[in-house]
C-alpha cells in the first residue's frame, strides 16, 4: 500500500521542521526576509537568484520504506524560470521521472521538456556518480547506448540549447549540496 506525505525540510540542515506543509507558499517565502538567502553569482547555476531556507518535499512510502521522494526543482531556461518536480526512487539516486508545471519556452522547441516521449527519457536515469558528484544532465544530440556516461545523459532537444542548459543547470544546483544534497544524506541515515 502506497502513502504519501508532505514535510517541510531545512534546506541547510536537511531536516524536517515542525511548519505546517498547508500554510507554505513558496513565493511568499522568497519575499518574506528572513525566509531566503541571496545567491552569489558562483553559486547561482540556476540563475534563481536567490533559495528560500525552507522547501516543501513529498515522500511516497510503499511497505513502510521510502519508495519515491518528489522535489520542488526550478531554475531558468530561455524566456523565464523553469518550475517543476524530480521524482526520485527510493536509492536516493535513480530518477523516477521529471515534470515541469510553469515555464515560458518557445512552443514546438523548449517547450518540448513538455512532450511525454521526451520526459520518458529520463526514468532510471542516476544523478551521482560514486563520488557524489552530481553528473546527470541534458546533452546536445543523442545519448549514445553505448556511452560510459549513458545512465547519466539524457537527449537535448533539437533548436532548445538553452532550456536545455537549463535543466541541467537546475539539477545540477538542486541536487547538490546547496539544494536538496543534506536532506538526501540525512534520509540515507534515518528512516522518516
Amino acid at each position: 500500500m502506497s502513502n504519501i506525505k508532505t514535510m517541510i525540510i531545512d534546506l541547510d540542515k536537511g531536516e524536517i521542521v515542525d511548519i505546517s506543509p498547508d500554510s507554505y507558499e513558496l513565493a511568499k517565502e522568497l519575499r518574506e526576509e528572513g525566509k531566503y538567502k541571496f545567491l552569489s553569482a558562483e553559486n547561482d547555476i540556476a540563475s534563481i537568484k536567490k533559495r528560500e531556507k525552507f522547501s516543501k518535499v513529498y515522500i511516497e512510502y510503499k511497505d513502510d520504506k521510502i519508495n519515491t521522494l518528489i522535489l520542488p526543482v526550478r531554475g531558468y531556461g530561455l524566456w523565464g524560470i523553469l518550475y517543476g518536480y524530480l521524482a526520485i526512487e527510493g536509492d536516493f539516486n535513480t530518477v523516477a521521472g521529471l515534470e515541469f508545471y510553469e515555464h515560458k519556452e518557445t512552443p514546438g522547441l523548449g517547450a518540448e521538456i513538455d512532450n511525454p516521449k521526451w520526459k520518458a527519457l529520463w526514468k532510471g536515469k542516476k544523478i551521482y556518480q560514486e563520488d557524489g558528484q552530481v553528473s546527470l544532465k541534458v546533452i546536445k544530440g543523442s545519448v549514445l547506448e553505448n556511452s560510459d556516461d549513458f545512465v547519466y545523459e539524457v537527449d537535448g532537444l533539437s533548436g532548445a540549447t538553452l532550456t536545455c542548459n537549463g535543466v541541467t543547470n537546475l539539477i545540477a544546483y538542486w541536487m547538490g549540496s546547496d539544494g536538496f544534497l543534506n536532506f538526501i544524506n540525512n534520509l540515507k541515515e534515518i528512516d522518516v
